[in-house]
Parts: C-alpha cells; sequence; structure tokens
C-alpha cells in the first residue's frame, strides 16, 4: 500500500487500540511492524478481552506458530470502510506528527491520497487539487491548516 509502518510506541502514545480486524488490514498492507505485534494484541485484548480472533493471534504469537492470515472473512463493506478509515486517519496522524515541513510532506500525503483511493475527504489537502476556499491562504500553511481540520474532524476514529 505504502512505505509507512507505523511503530508500537505511537499507538501506545495516541491511546490506539485496534481490533482483530484492524490488526488483519495492518498485517496484509504492512503497516505495523511484525515484531510489535506481540504488544499490540496485548493492549488489544484490554479492550477486547473476549475477541476469539486476538486471543487466537495471541496464541499463535506466544507459541511462536505464528502465520500471517491476511484472508479477512465475510467483512461486510461498512465495517472494511470503517477500518480502511481508521488506519488513513492512523497514518495521516503519524505523518503530521513526523512532517519535514517541505515537499516531502505533499509527496506522502498524496501517496495516501492514492493508495486509498482518493477520498473526498482530503481533498483540502492535497498539494495538485484546486484550492477550495480564500486564495490568498495557498501554500503549505493552508495544507497544515487543512491537514489539522481534518485529523480533528476525524479524531474519533481512534478515540476509545
Amino acid at each position: 500500500m505504502n512505505d509507512i509502518t507505523i511503530p508500537f510506541y505511537f499507538l501506545d502514545e495516541n491511546h490506539i487500540v485496534l481490533s482483530a480486524k484492524e490488526v488483519d488490514y495492518a498485517i496484509r498492507y504492512e503497516l505495523i511492524y511484525l515484531k510489535d505485534l506481540g504488544k499490540i494484541v496485548d493492549v488489544s485484548l484490554v479492550k477486547y478481552p473476549n475477541d476469539g480472533s486476538l486471543l487466537e493471534l495471541a496464541l499463535d504469537f506466544l507459541l511462536d506458530n505464528f502465520c500471517i492470515n491476511t484472508d479477512v472473512s465475510n467483512d461486510v463493506e461498512l465495517e472494511s470502510d470503517l477500518v480502511s478509515s481508521k488506519w488513513r486517519y492512523i497514518l495521516l496522524l503519524w505523518l503530521y506528527e513526523n512532517r519535514k515541513g517541505s515537499t516531502t510532506d505533499y509527496d506522502r500525503i498524496n501517496i495516501i491520497y492514492a493508495d486509498f483511493g482518493y477520498p473526498l475527504d482530503m481533498e483540502r489537502f492535497i498539494s495538485y487539487m484546486p484550492a477550495h476556499d480564500d486564495y490568498e491562504t495557498l501554500g503549505y500553511q493552508n495544507i497544515l491548516n487543512n491537514w489539522n481540520v481534518y485529523l480533528n474532524t476525524y479524531k474519533y476514529l481512534i478515540e476509545s
């Protein structure tokens, strides 16, 4: 999907807890480090103690019998969209908190925009899209502002 991998410490610092489907998604698209999987599952089990899929992941991991299963069983499209939206948010939050203050930021945002199918809610902070509001506030600061607005608007996606 992209070349960004989110470390466990970032998820932990932002109190991001992942469901089994979100962990599956992250594994499938290589969004997390597999070395962090044990810690991620451990934190997730606190919130979802009866989730059989998480328990199976934890057991396989503990028994060193881990096999990556990228088959998400019979996902409902809406649920899949929520998982995808949450991961898009996490990636954009990671990039925002680790931005370089240069055109490199544009490139990384644009890649996520493409990887997630050009979502409309990102258009306001895509560098090659026409401005949607005050034409006097064009440039990096405007993109940064709109990016921040996006993060504030969709923060509920990671709140427990």
